[in-house]
């Protein structure tokens, strides 16, 4: 499955929205010139064949920034855009909210479609007697079909994209359909999985009979990507189901601010450490990355009080791991307290604990 963790190309930044080309996009570009090559397309023909190419995938980023902008309507950032062989991927920060808004997140990349489909037709019916060109010679040099294959590209870029295989826009426009019948995203996300890994295999036998590559490459991708989809809503169920209460380490060593780096090398359970004053009072946290950082800068003897962190404070035992999870990154947390609703101290909690829960869960 395609990773889009890995390497990207930063193109630049567009309504706040950081625009990126996958790494994986060098190998569509190879395939792009193989094909120009092995058809034996004219060098005057060349130029107009990669412009349809780069203005396809100009349509793909206006296409994403449908899903982007509407999602921020509704408090939702988008990390990135990002390139890929497949298309366009809109990276949001959650979910929305409600079945119904997760609908019109869906539907609104393929809007940019429908309009961009009435701007073209409306351009076609003023220059050309013919509104859609045929597709069984494709002219590539510039003609009075130019406008008409722009409006093609858009035509099955609508089609395409609104096909019900999860996690396309189809298959989460169906998510939220079954969501708000079931009252149930997790079962709506599992049905909408089996519909397009069904789909998916139609991809790949259609892909493999008729030599149609891509396809075959889009059926895998689908099919597998509809899998971790419906693995990562599981985890949000179980991460928001989970109490503090349920996972924190009630057994912690707190580190007394004189104490030097070679005892905290001598604790290998604990990755994330509290720090105490000579009163017993939390004055700061130890965070794994600081411990590394100060066994390559700092001599053994050196006191923790000398490179410990501010950042740490005290959440609720009954805060699900789903909000200690944003709290922790939003305020830059390693380590907090947890504690009752009188404020005693029941235990801590800390990035690994809760990496490591996800981990176990997936």
């Amino acid at each position: 499955m395609l990773s889009l963790d890995g390497p990207t190309l930063k193109l630049g930044i567009v309504a706040g929205i950081p625009i990126k080309v996958h790494w994986t996009f060098s190998l569509f570009i190879l395939f792009i010139i193989y094909i120009a090559f092995s058809n034996q397309i004219a060098s005057s023909e060349l130029i107009w064949f990669f412009g349809y190419v780069l203005l396809l995938f100009i349509f793909v980023v206006m296409h994403e920034y449908g899903h982007a902008l509407t999602a921020r309507r509704f408090g939702i950032h988008t990390r990135d855009i990002i390139l890929s062989p497949i298309g366009g991927i809109a990276r949001l920060e959650r979910l929305p909210f409600k079945p119904s808004q997760e609908l019109l997140v869906a539907i609104a990349g393929p809007a940019v479609n429908v309009v961009l489909v009435i701007v073209f037709l409306i351009i076609q019916l003023f220059i050309s007697d013919q509104i859609l060109p045929s597709l069984d010679r494709i002219d590539l040099s510039f003609s009075d079909n130019f406008i008409g294959y722009l409006l093609w590209i858009n035509i099955m870029l609508f089609i395409f994209n609104l096909l019900p295989a999860f996690p396309m826009d189809g298959g989460r426009v169906l998510r939220s359909l079954l969501a708000m019948v079931l009252k149930n995203r997790l079962r709506a996300t599992k049905w909408a999985m089996i519909i397009g890994q069904m789909m998916a295999l139609v991809f790949i036998f259609i892909g493999f009979q008729w030599e149609r590559y891509i396809l075959l490459f889009i059926g895998l991708f689908v099919f597998f990507t509809a899998r971790f989809e419906y693995r990562q809503m599981k985890l949000f169920y179980k991460m928001n189901e989970t109490k503090l209460k349920d996972i924190m380490r009630r057994n912690y060593t707190l580190l007394k601010n004189t104490d030097t780096l070679s005892k905290v090398l001598e604790y290998n359970d604990e990755k994330n450490f509290l720090i105490t004053n000579e009163e017993g009072l939390v004055i700061g946290s130890l965070p794994q990355l600081f411990i590394k950082r100060a066994k390559k800068e700092l001599d053994k003897s050196d006191p923790v009080s000398s490179f410990m962190s501010s950042a740490f404070g005290a959440l609720n035992e009954d805060l699900s791991l789903a909000k200690t999870f944003n709290i922790l990154n939003e305020r830059g947390w390693a380590i907090a307290q947890v504690v009752d609703v009188y404020g005693n101290k029941k235990g801590v909690i800390d990035r690994q604990l809760l990496l490591d829960f996800m981990r176990e869960s997936q």
